[in-house]
């Protein structure tokens, strides 16, 4: 992925295991290629991490802050994929993956 792509989301330092070590919201000098869209698989014993994040920070509307601040408190791991991905932000955007995926429709 291309560095202008990666500074527009979250981007994962991770560990030889795939242990997410730090997740980096839209960094300006991304850490790794990485990139990880807001799709998560958290246990039950995120629930109450959650909460104390909600009521401590400033950024709880970006869900990226969250995986940053659980991977401190526990393990946290990345599954990886070598896929691509529409990621619809803007209105711009949204029009582009709907162009994307029309002409995958015609294939």
């Amino acid at each position: 992925m291309d560095e202008r792509k990666l500074k527009k989301t979250g981007v994962l330092e991770l560990d030889a295991q795939d242990r997410v070590i730090r997740q980096h919201e839209k960094p300006g000098r991304p850490q790794s290629t990485w990139s990880c869209p807001p799709l998560y698989f958290l246990q039950a014993s995120a629930r109450p991490r959650l909460e104390a994040f909600l009521n401590s920070s400033a950024n709880s509307d970006a869900p990226g802050y969250f995986i940053d601040y659980l991977c401190r408190t526990e393990a946290v791991y990345a599954f990886k994929l070598n896929a691509s991905r529409l990621d619809i932000g803007s209105l711009d955007s949204y029009r582009e993956a709907d162009r994307i995926m029309r002409a995958e429709l015609k294939r």
